[in-house]
């Protein structure tokens, strides 16, 4: 009996480059935009601020950000891997308490 043989591992996909984060980014806005959401809310700046970080930078980011007002919350996650698709959904929250 011989020793077992071991397989060599793949090489990891190499990152998403800065054309293909701004295309992903690019496409989530624009559902932004379709959702109605006022772009001059501070929480839509703050999420806007995170969106370029992103493309010019390319360092992933996750989170959630609380839309006061709207009962919604965005939950995100803007990935630099090239097998995982940045995203981002609006969740309903529950109505507001006295």
């Amino acid at each position: 009996m011989g020793k077992k043989q071991r397989k060599q591992k793949a090489e990891p996909p190499p990152p998403k480059d800065e054309e293909a984060r701004k295309k992903e980014i690019d496409e989530i806005k624009q559902k932004l935009v379709m959702s109605g959401l006022a772009e001059d809310l501070a929480q839509m700046t703050e999420i806007y601020e995170i969106m370029e970080t992103f493309v010019t930078t390319g360092q992933s980011a996750a989170g959630s950000i609380k839309l006061e007002g709207y009962q919604r919350q965005l939950d995100y996650v803007f990935s630099s891997k090239a097998r995982i698709i940045s995203w981002m959904k609006m969740r309903y929250t529950g109505a507001a308490g006295p």
